[in-house]
Order: structure tokens, then sequence, then C-alpha cells
């Protein structure tokens, strides 16, 4: 089964690659900032621990055999350290669980804010998180709402694009 999650994991890199590949930050936006979980990780877990985890086969600290979607997106609109950052943490939900270490929504958008990124800046931010809380059972809308994601900017003016979480079931994890 795990081919299957692979499979659908190529198929969303070359739709969204496709489109992308001459593109450039949409208009009204200076920056993008990265919220989620594992999809969205390109490393943050794997240097929090060290580089223990994720442990091979995932490639290079990510949750996967190759490029994030958040990879294909710096890569197509010219994203570099002063135009994107990153606070995804592989395992994070949208409702905190209190007896993890897992850096969950709430302490990512605290990072955020503690960062100064956003501060000043028309960030386009992008929420994708979800799949852990649904394979944990909890509600991850009631999370999301829970931090008002529309002022993470701090004036109430950055919009949030929120991607829909994946399919639990086709996770390695989950033996999909």
């Amino acid at each position: 089964m795990t081919s299957a999650f692979s499979a659908a994991a190529l198929g969303l890199s070359l739709c969204l690659a496709a489109p992308l590949a001459a593109a450039t930050l949409p208009a009204g936006y200076d920056r993008v900032v990265i919220l989620g979980d594992s999809l969205s990780d390109t490393g943050n877990l794997h240097s929090a621990t060290g580089g223990l985890y994720p442990p091979p086969p995932y490639n290079d600290g990510r949750f996967t055999g190759g490029d994030t979607y958040v990879d294909i997106l710096a890569d197509a609109w010219g994203l570099g350290a002063g135009t994107l950052a990153n606070f995804a943490f592989g395992g994070a939900r949208a409702v905190t669980d209190p007896g993890d270490l897992v850096v969950d929504l709430g302490e990512q958008l605290f990072q955020l804010q503690a960062s100064g990124f956003a501060a000043g800046a028309r960030p386009l931010t992008i929420l994708n998180i979800g799949g852990n809380d649904a394979i944990a059972g909890a509600a991850a809308a009631g999370g999301i709402a829970a931090y008002g994601l529309s002022g993470i900017a701090g004036d109430g003016s950055n919009p949030a694009l929120v991607a829909a979480a994946a399919v639990a079931g086709m996770a390695p994890a989950a033996g999909g």
C-alpha cells in the first residue's frame, strides 16, 4: 500500500510543479509562511532530534521520498531565507497534545510571532495540518478555529490558505 501513497504524492507533486514552473510569488504578497505537519516539514523535526527522526527511508529530514510541496513552491517562486519561513513540524496537530513534545499549531504560531518574520509584511500563510488529529480522533477544525488564523500577521489582515488534510489511511504509518 505504500506504493499507492507514493503514487498519490508523486501525482500531487507533478500537478503542483507543472503550473508553477514559470510562476512567481502571487501579487500582493511579499513572503510565504508555512505552518503544518509532516507534509510541510522540510527538516524541522530532523533538526530538533539531531537527525534521528524521521529515520530512513525518509529523505533528507523530510517525510517523503523527495521534495515536499514546500520545496516545489520555494523553487518555483524563487523563495529563500528572507521570503520563506517554515514552522511546520512532523507529527504536529491542530489541537495541542500536552502529552507530547511535538511543536503543534499553537507553538508554531508562537514561534512565528516571536520570529518577527511576518511583522509589517504581507505574507501568504499556508496551513496544511489535520492528518495527525484525524489519526488520533481529534477534531482539527476546533484547533484551527481556536487560533483565529486571520490574525497571524498581528493586524488581522493576513489571509491564510488552509489546505485540506491528507487521507490519513493512506499514510505509511497507517499501513496505507
